[in-house]
């Protein structure tokens, strides 16, 4: 704060009016004068920068909580996106649907049809600056086309997607069937060593009883693999990875009536 002048009554003494203090209207200038010193210091005080080498004042605290806005953009479970589950058995309609969802063959032709069907308006919206009926006819063939072989895709794979479908329920029936036979020839075996035991069945038995478990063993092995083969062929066609554990859904064949007559 500036520091106000305590000699003004000196100078009056030495302009020739010793003893005697100015005005009551002269020290009240002299006040003011201090005062507006002392609040323009103060002033002066607060608008200065800081000194040189002071560390600047805390900015404020940035640990508030985010808007709702973005608490909830913010994505649940950064553990990532869950992967697609695909199903364990299919029923040959639900077969039919995925097919027509992820095969590619059917995907190309699905897009072309599409960029054939964009082209075909292209050319259409060109005849009114340029008339050309000849582009027009082309456009218009190809996308005939397209939709075409669109169709015929379709269909073609609803064909095979029917054949890996039963194909695969026609390998694991002849498994079952083959495991079956396997047991019984594994009993028969049993059979003939206890009678060969008893010396009632000669050796031949046994051999002839070996070797059918062991026809059988190596057939459930082939149809095994064929098995395999079936399921990556099926899944391939349905447009699925090799890894996925999708079947087809074993179903109860029913021996359809048969009419006879006595006459």
């Amino acid at each position: 704060m500036a520091r106000v002048d305590m000699e003004a009554p000196l100078q009056f003494r030495r302009m020739g009016q010793p003893g005697k203090l100015p005005g009551r209207s002269s020290r009240t200038g002299v006040w003011a004068v201090g005062l507006a010193a002392a609040v323009l210091a103060a002033v002066v005080v607060q608008a200065s920068p800081p000194a040189w080498g002071a560390e600047p004042p805390p900015p404020p605290s940035s640990s508030a909580a985010p808007p709702r806005s973005q608490a909830a953009a913010s994505p649940a479970g950064a553990a990532g996106q869950p992967t697609a589950r695909w199903p364990e058995q299919v029923t040959l309609a639900q077969a039919l649907e995925v097919a027509e969802e992820h095969n590619l063959d059917l995907r190309s032709a699905r897009i072309a049809a599409e960029d054939a069907r964009v082209a075909l308006e292209q050319a259409q919206a060109a005849q009114v600056a340029r008339p050309d009926p000849v582009a027009l006819l082309q456009a218009q063939a190809a996308a005939d086309l397209a939709r075409r072989q669109l169709d015929l895709a379709r269909q073609q794979l609803r064909l095979r997607v029917a054949e890996d479908y039963f194909g695969v329920l026609r390998v694991e029936n002849l498994i079952q069937v083959t495991q079956e036979g396997l047991t019984l020839a594994q009993r028969q075996l049993e059979v003939a060593r206890e009678k060969f035991r008893a010396g009632v069945a000669a050796e031949v038995e046994v051999l002839r009883a070996t070797g059918q478990v062991t026809d059988l063993r190596a057939t459930l092995l082939q149809l095994e693999g064929n098995r395999t083969v079936a399921l990556m062929r099926f899944r391939q066609t349905l447009g699925l990875p090799p890894d996925a554990p999708t079947r087809p859904a074993p179903q109860a064949v029913e021996p359809a009536p048969v009419e006879a007559s006595l006459e």
